[in-house]
C-alpha cells in the first residue's frame, strides 16, 4: 500500500470328531461346538474436526487525494495583478540592484492556466519547489497551455493569505524582485490554491511572460 483408516478383523473356526466303539455300533457324537469369541467393539474413527478459516480482513479503502480549491481571499486574481503593477510603476532595489518603473502587465488566460496547473500541483501533492511532481518547469506549463512564449518567468509563494503579503514577500526577495521588475514582460497570470490538509495550505503562482 493470508487440509485436511480402516480395520477389517476376521476368526477361521474347526470343528473336532471323536469316534468311540460301543458292541457293535458305531456311534459318531459330535464335539461340543466352540464358544464363539466376541469380536472386539470397533473403535469409532473419530471425525476430523474442521480448522476455522479466520475472517478476512477487509482492504482498506485507499484514501482519496486530497483536493485543491480556490484560494478563499474573494478577487484575489485582480488583487494581485494591483500590487504587481503598483510595485513595477515604482524604481525598486532588488538585492542592492536599482530597476527603473516599467509599465503595467495585461491578463493572458493562457499564463494563467500554467500558474493554475502548479499551484494546483503543488496543494495537492503537498510540495513547494518550481519542478512540478511531474519534473516539468515553467518553459514546458507555459508551452502546454499555448502559451508561444520569447521569455516566460515564475514567482512561487507558499503560506501567505493575501495578494498583499505574497506581493510583499516577493517585492523583499533579490530574485523575485527583480523577476517582478523586468522590463520585457507584458502579460501575465496567477493563481493561488488551498488544501487545508497541506503543510502550508495556501500555494501561489505567479506567471509573466511576453511573445
Amino acid at each position: 500500500m493470508m487440509t485436511l483408516k480402516k480395520y477389517a478383523w476376521h476368526a477361521a473356526g474347526s470343528v473336532v470328531v471323536a469316534i468311540a466303539g460301543c458292541g457293535g455300533g458305531a456311534s459318531i457324537a459330535p464335539s461340543p461346538a466352540p464358544t464363539p469369541v466376541p469380536a472386539p467393539a470397533a473403535t469409532p474413527t473419530p471425525s476430523a474436526t474442521p480448522t476455522p478459516v479466520p475472517a478476512a480482513t477487509p482492504t482498506p479503502a485507499p484514501s482519496p487525494t486530497p483536493a485543491a480549491a480556490e484560494c478563499p481571499i474573494g478577487d484575489y486574481k485582480s488583487a494581485l495583478v494591483a500590487e504587481i503593477n503598483a510595485i513595477r510603476a515604482r524604481s525598486q532595489v532588488c538585492g542592492g540592484v536599482a530597476y527603473p518603473s516599467v509599465s503595467g502587465l495585461g491578463w493572458n488566460g493562457q499564463l494563467e492556466s500554467a500558474a493554475d496547473k502548479h499551484s494546483t500541483d503543488m496543494a495537492v501533492n503537498n510540495f513547494f519547489a518550481h519542478p512540478g511532481s511531474d519534473g516539468s518547469r515553467i518553459g514546458a506549463r507555459a508551452s502546454a497551455a499555448g502559451y508561444a512564449y520569447s521569455r516566460v518567468g515564475e514567482n512561487i509563494a507558499a503560506g501567505q493569505s493575501s495578494a498583499a503579503q505574497v506581493s510583499a514577500d516577493w517585492l523583499a526577495s533579490a530574485s523575485h524582485c527583480a523577476n517582478m521588475m523586468t522590463p520585457s514582460f507584458v502579460d501575465i497570470g496567477a493563481s493561488c490554491k488551498y488544501n487545508p490538509s497541506s503543510t502550508y495550505q495556501y500555494y501561489w503562482t505567479l506567471v509573466m511572460g511576453n511573445r
